[in-house]
């Protein structure tokens, strides 16, 4: 997927099915990415996953769930820049905004072989996909639940970046 128009005409197919636009911003890909989300027409409402989480102190590094306008500035800043500084992946669901928090929220910790827990970047489009075929099948499900499709962004060897989708239809990895 390589232009916005795209992401458009996906999304007035979905909206028939209930489902709305997120994107789930890597609060570290850039220097006040909070900015953006109150500067940039298109955010209908957002939620840091920091939130009530002991990495509270550093919100402002974290993921942020956004539900976006496709066509809204926000998004197409995303859609054209995010790539380049990895900043996330967006994607599209019939949940809510708190339910897609709460599910999300689940996986910003990994349990390490020695039992302790580590921070865990699952929303950096450069660990997601891997993130995904590593997860058990049991929190694959609870991963993918609600999300119809996900993307990312890639590289080409040249270095022209593109978004791909790497959950569809709460099925398979794509």
């Amino acid at each position: 997927m390589q232009h916005i128009q795209e992401v458009e005409e996906l999304f007035q197919s979905k909206r028939k099915n209930g489902e709305k636009l997120y994107v789930l911003l890597d609060g570290a890909c850039r220097e006040n990415a909070f900015g953006l989300i109150f500067s940039l027409p298109g955010v209908e409402e957002y939620r840091s996953l920091y939130v009530g989480t002991r990495y509270a102190s550093v919100l402002k590094y974290g993921p942020v769930l956004v539900n976006v306008r496709p066509l809204g500035e926000f998004f197409q800043w995303f859609f054209e820049q995010g790539p380049s500084c990895h900043a996330g992946g967006f994607f599209f669901s019939s949940s809510t905004v708190t339910e897609l928090h709460a599910q999300f929220q689940e996986f910003l910790e990994a349990r390490m072989p020695n039992g302790s827990k580590a921070l865990f970047r699952f929303y950096d489009p450069r660990i997601t996909k891997r993130a995904l075929i590593l997860l058990s099948d049991h929190e694959r499900e609870n991963f993918r639940r609600g999300i119809s499709a996900y993307y990312i962004s890639r590289h080409k060897p040249d270095g022209a970046s593109y978004w791909t989708e790497v959950l569809r239809n709460g099925g398979g990895n794509g």
